[in-house]
């Protein structure tokens, strides 16, 4: 049995970019 390769899910895309919009609004502020 192959294992597919690692596919991301949208929810851990979505995660990605909440925590980095978050992390420019600290820095910012």
């Amino acid at each position: 049995m192959r294992s597919p390769p690692p596919i991301l899910p949208p929810q851990l895309f979505q995660w990605t970019v909440l925590v980095f919009v978050l992390l420019h609004f600290f820095l910012v502020v």
